[in-house]
């Protein structure tokens, strides 16, 4: 290589970071906010893939008693069951940190001005100005309008009272459905599909908060084009 290819090497330009924190002069609390999302998403995903593993054994075991196999089935009550329970219990904790999280990294990066520690932020800076222009209130929303999320936020408020774990608010150790059957088939089926689609929302979940990251990037870094800080 000669030199002039060496020099001409050296001056081109590294592709700019996904998000220039130097170039939009952000704060420490943005930093750390943003470091959080993404680990906060991380995990969300790593969790999940334990949900996958477990409910797949729930479905192997509930697949024995339908085939009348139970001599497969294991000598005390399954403990995939409890792993699938756990891990989904765990990822409705984690998705409700994560929208807050979200939250506060879009107040910190735009400079919004709420206080961290301040109650109802989430309600009161959908509405806010500067929110608004930078379309950042769409994804927000998501929040409470994307049914998956609705659900599983619900779930989280539903934790926080003794009621969560009575039978008539649908919690079963073997997530076995508050749901009358006519026949052992028909139970089977219930139970399978309450598992499966608590699964499906939980991958379905992953893949959305991936999504939101990217746009509430996208949109800050388009805003702060516009409207850079002095």
């Amino acid at each position: 290589m000669n030199n002039k290819n060496i020099k001409k090497k050296r001056k081109t330009k590294k592709p700019q970071d996904f998000f220039d924190f130097q170039g939009n002069k952000f704060t420490k609390l943005a930093r750390a906010y943003h470091h959080e999302i993404l680990h906060l998403t991380g995990d969300l995903g790593i969790i999940n893939k334990r949900i996958q593993e477990s409910i797949a054994l729930c479905h192997q075991q509930i697949s024995f008693i339908k085939k009348g196999q139970v001599h497969l089935l294991s000598a005390r009550e399954p403990i995939c069951f409890a792993d699938a329970l756990y891990h989904l219990e765990n990822f409705t904790f984690r998705v409700t940190g994560y929208r807050d999280k979200l939250v506060q990294f879009i107040n910190q990066a735009l400079r919004i001005g709420f206080d961290e520690k301040a109650m109802g932020v989430l309600g009161t800076i959908i509405s806010h100005g500067t929110v608004r222009d930078a379309h950042l209130d769409t994804e927000i929303k998501k929040f409470d309008k994307d049914q998956d999320f609705k659900d599983i936020l619900n779930q989280r408020i539903l934790m926080t009272h003794r009621r969560y774990y009575n039978n008539e608010a649908g919690y079963n150790s073997l997530l076995v459905p508050n749901i009358e059957a006519t026949d052992t088939k028909g139970k089977l089926k219930l139970w399978r599909e309450n598992i499966k689609t608590r699964a499906n929302r939980a991958d379905r979940v992953v893949l959305k908060s991936r999504d939101i990251n990217d746009r509430v990037m996208k949109k800050i870094n388009d805003y702060l084009k516009k409207h850079p800080f002095k």
